[in-house]
């Protein structure tokens, strides 16, 4: 596994990633509604972006054989 500073080239995995989490792992504390709201931030690429370059993010990444 290859553990490392997340980046810009990571921005579509990362918010793919956020949905997905919200999707299959929150959906049974949510109603449809907050889970189509909250999924909607994901979208905001200028934030993620902000993300991306002014906070530390951590990427793990399985390494390919």
């Amino acid at each position: 596994m290859i553990i490392r500073r997340g980046n810009l080239d990571d921005l579509i995995e990362i918010q793919q990633l956020f949905v997905d989490t919200i999707v299959n792992i929150c959906k049974k504390d949510y109603n449809s509604k907050q889970i189509k709201a909250w999924c909607s931030s994901a979208e905001n690429n200028q934030r993620w972006i902000e993300i991306l370059t002014n906070q530390f993010l951590i990427v793990a990444k399985k390494m390919r054989r």
